[in-house]
């Protein structure tokens, strides 16, 4: 089990009760005093030291600062308590300056947010909750801003969505996957180390590639929460990892907020740990919330699922993944539109594929049909260009270059419907151009060739044939 506090990029809970107990009175002299480090038992992230762990008896500021906001004119200010006293009365309405639609950095998925947020205004928070769905589509990421909100002491609310203020401590801990109180549980690689107990937490048999391969990628979480978690070797949460869920639990808890523990994958569990886990179920802890993330929840033991509240996170749709696109990169709308088309439904793979250039796919694709569309020698382009990208024998980038086709004559297809009818145009994107200069191409026919191209090209065609097939059958379509 990974968690994570100010002072580094993941800690281990592996002190015992006895080991705080020693220290509660230097604890609670030393509760309010800012320049005391915020950690639990940590790893150390700094790479010039040879030690795997050294233990603090530390803990967060709980204090609450009265001016880390300004009160606005027009902002309506409801009361507040404690989160000990009330988690539905933090909350309070926008001001003019705050963002107006869903979660920071969540792509799509109002229903989920707007469920949460509910259940929090009314103070009814599940134990634990199942997100499942699809992979890539933002189930980690709901989870950690979800852990967000429920720490943050100046949460606001848009409409009927909660959010976090984006500024406190402690959404900057959590926004840096450092927040004591917020635990990341994901699959370890296997190993035994001589001398280490067999019930010590797994990071403890660790060997320093390892540890660095593990810090690589929690920081690589943290910038992305789309990223997934990929550790060489990794292939199961074992259970080891749900003791440690269970001693975390045990241990006082030093910051206001509620405890999230994150189990992402949860269908990696083996029956060792999924049994461990389903006990910890049965015996809930008052301040505590779990959150499992799966894309196979058949996999998941039944007696986890009955036990959480089910979730199920849709796939996200084009226009979701085109302005999520366009609110972190610098690209040309039409861009975004094709790698949304290719996305599936998954804003992973929509960042996937910008690592994959796919601009530079889309040209190629263009290229493709302008030489199959010329007046004159288009057989000699049309040639040219099936050889090229035959020769490349990459069966996924032809894949993907007919898919790029495909949705670039479906998006094209409506415009050419309008242009027929008179409408008037300027046009400002490739499809549009295309749409307005053939628009009275075949078009249901042209997307049928391309679509029986690619599933003859997942029964081991051959790509140059295949490409000067549909190549032909294209021109016949708009010529």
């Amino acid at each position: 089990m990974v968690q994570n506090d100010s002072s580094s990029s993941f800690a281990l809970f592996d002190a015992t009760p006895q080991h705080y107990t020693q220290h509660d009175e230097e604890l609670s002299h030393q509760l309010n005093d800012d320049s005391y480090p915020h950690s639990l038992t940590t790893l150390s992230t700094n790479p010039t030291d040879n030690s795997k762990l050294h233990a603090t008896n530390d803990h967060a500021d709980s204090r609450t600062d009265s001016h880390t906001s300004e009160h606005i004119a027009t902002e309506k200010v409801l009361p507040t308590k404690t989160f000990s006293e009330d988690l539905t009365s933090s909350p309070r309405l926008v001001p003019p300056t705050q963002p107006s639609k869903a979660w920071r950095g969540i792509v799509g998925q109002y229903r989920i947010q707007r469920v949460l947020s509910k259940a929090l205004l009314s103070n009814r928070i599940a134990h634990a909750y199942l997100f499942w769905g699809a992979s890539g589509i933002g189930k980690d990421a709901l989870a950690l801003e979800f852990a967000k909100v429920l720490n943050c002491p100046h949460r606001f609310i848009v409409e009927d969505i909660i959010h976090a203020c984006q500024t406190c401590p402690s959404c900057l801990q959590a926004q840096r996957l450092e927040h004591p109180n917020i635990s990341l549980v994901f699959s370890l690689p296997a190993v035994n180390a001589s001398g280490v107990a067999d019930s010590a937490s797994p990071l403890l048999k660790m060997s320093d590639e390892q540890i660095a391969v593990i810090r690589e990628q929690m920081q690589k979480k943290a910038e992305n929460p789309y990223h997934h978690i990929d550790i060489p070797g990794a292939t199961q949460i074992r259970i080891n990892a749900m003791r440690d869920i269970k001693r975390s639990l045990s241990l006082a808890q030093f910051t206001e907020g509620k405890r999230v523990i994150i189990i992402t994958d949860a269908d990696a569990m083996n029956p060792e740990a999924a049994n461990t886990f389903l006990k910890t179920l049965e015996e809930p802890s008052q301040n505590a919330v779990f959150i499992l993330t799966t894309s196979n929840k058949e996999r998941v033991l039944p007696t986890i699922l009955s036990r959480c509240q089910q979730l199920r996170c849709s796939t996200l749709a084009e226009e979701e993944i085109t302005q999520g696109i366009l609110e972190r990169f610098n690209v040309e709308i039409d861009h975004a539109r094709s790698i949304a088309q290719l996305a599936d439904g998954s804003f992973a793979k929509a960042l996937a594929l910008i690592d994959e250039d796919t601009q530079s796919l889309h040209a190629e694709m263009m290229e493709w049909l302008r030489a199959i569309l010329r007046r004159q020698t288009y057989q000699i382009a049309t040639a040219d260009c099936t050889q090229i990208f035959s020769e490349k024998k990459d069966r996924t980038f032809v894949e993907k270059l007919l898919t790029t086709l495909l949705f670039f004559l479906r998006t094209a297809y409506p415009i050419a419907l309008r242009h027929r009818q008179n409408e008037i145009m300027t046009p400002t994107t490739d499809a549009e151009r295309f749409a307005i200069n053939f628009s009275h191409g075949h078009y249901e026919e042209a997307l049928s060739h391309v679509e029986q191209a690619i599933r003859v090209l997942r029964v081991n065609a051959n790509l140059h044939l295949l490409l000067l097939s549909v190549s032909l059958k294209l021109r016949s379509c708009f010529i």
